[in-house]
């Protein structure tokens, strides 16, 4: 079966972590590929109600291709980035403090440290406008969380990481969904096609990623714009994917940019100014100026947002109620078997029955395996799935299970009396 195994490893990692306002469970199988090149992360910060510091938690799923290198790093080193982030932001943050309800989040003002080339590299080569597709059910963010600049976060974690990677010399890939819970929102950023999806109220999926596929108009303009193109859905007939992690063979046209850019930051003179300046080419010939977009100028030096594979993740802002019960990311090994809202029916269906998340995800992760099919060429995939149960007002863990299945038998059935 060429990169497949002959017999599935059928073997399952699963993890159950309960706390006081979210529990969650992992489960994760190989499959028929020949190596797990899936992982994850799950960090929980509990609030210090000594001195009011708020807790959070972070949540990612991460899908690797051409090696378990990337997404083994990301898995482990990205939520340390973001946390190291959200921390200083969090203690930078006076209690008097207290801004606009719904002000725009600023732009984050580039710095030079000599002795750090990972920042120095993203923060004088980018300017990191937070100019993310952003959708929010309310545009009046809390005080907290409009202090904490989470898309500044964000996009300098995910910059950061993949810069780490590149200089790791780690050449493989790895999609990315993260997750974070922190003041009543959650806060989704992606890139690739992980995805990560809430279930509200009466079990209505609700979206929080989108994939990243190089057929999409967007996607697409840019792939066109730094000298790439499209054939079979696949970025230069190679890479699925439109946007993600490592990949380094999409994101640089020539070492000699590289070395330009990375000289510069480190002699301490590259400012927006300077960046502008390398960005400019010498005017096309007449035959350049005839080809579509920017094809032609390949000598540029790109913005790490503008790859025609980028690391730059979307981001998208949730306001949790109580009406919301479950959140699940996974990677497309278990959405290539299931459409979201099929999954969100399975679960809360086997949460009536009485089953725990546990049963439920090895009763998925079985699913999947058993869809294996030659033709369509689903059920192959590693697997990776988290679900993450929300109790915060409705008690334990052990609570929130009856509430669920009391919930769906009711609407199904009636109310009981």
């Amino acid at each position: 079966m060429g990169q497949f195994l002959s017999q599935p490893i059928t073997e399952k990692h699963i993890k159950t972590c309960e706390f006081d306002k979210v529990s969650h469970v992992v489960g994760e199988m190989q499959g028929y590929r020949l190596t797990m090149e899936d992982a994850y992360c799950d960090l929980i910060v509990e609030p210090d109600r000594d001195s009011g510091k708020a807790g959070y938690t972070v949540f990612g799923v991460f899908d690797g291709h051409g090696g378990a290198d990337a997404s083994k790093y990301i898995g482990a080193r990205l939520p340390q980035i973001i946390s190291e982030r959200l921390e200083a932001a969090i203690n930078g943050i006076s209690p008097r403090q207290h801004p606009e309800q719904g002000a725009e989040v600023s732009t984050l003002t580039a710095t030079i440290d000599t002795n750090t080339d990972t920042d120095t590299l993203i923060s004088t080569s980018v300017a990191l406008e937070k100019d993310a597709t952003i959708s929010s059910e309310n545009s009046k963010k809390p005080a907290l969380v409009d202090q904490l600049e989470l898309i500044t976060i964000f996009k300098s974690a995910f910059m950061v990481c993949d810069n780490e990677l590149y200089n790791k010399g780690i050449r493989s890939g790895s999609t990315a969904v993260v997750a974070i819970m922190i003041d009543g929102y959650l806060v989704v950023a992606n890139v690739g096609d992980s995805r990560c999806i809430l279930s509200c109220d009466k079990g209505a999926p609700k979206m929080l990623s989108f994939d990243h596929k190089p057929k999409n108009f967007g996607e697409l303009l840019r792939i066109r714009n730094d000298g790439g193109y499209v054939t079979d859905n696949r970025v230069n007939g190679v890479l699925a994917l439109s946007r993600a992690f490592g990949d380094f063979s999409f994101k640089m046209h020539n070492a000699n940019n590289h070395h330009r850019i990375t000289n510069t930051a480190r002699s301490g003179l590259l400012n927006r100014k300077a960046f502008d300046s390398l960005n400019t080419t010498n005017q096309p010939s007449q035959s350049q100026q005839q080809q579509p977009l920017r094809a032609a100028s390949r000598q540029k030096l790109t913005s790490p947002e503008e790859y025609q594979v980028t690391v730059d993740p979307e981001i998208i802002y949730h306001k949790l109620n109580s009406s919301d019960e479950f959140i699940v990311l996974a990677c497309d090994g278990i959405w290539d078997c299931y459409k979201t809202h099929k999954l969100v029916q399975l679960i809360r269906n086997q949460l009536a029955l009485g089953k725990r998340l546990d049963e439920i995800i090895e009763l998925i992760l079985e699913n999947c395996l058993n869809m294996a099919n030659t033709i369509t060429g689903i059920g192959f995939d590693n697997m990776t799935i988290i679900i993450v149960a929300l109790h915060e007002n409705i008690g334990t863990l052990e609570d929130w299970y009856l509430y669920m299945k009391n919930k769906v038998l009711d609407e199904k059935f009636g109310r009981q009396i």
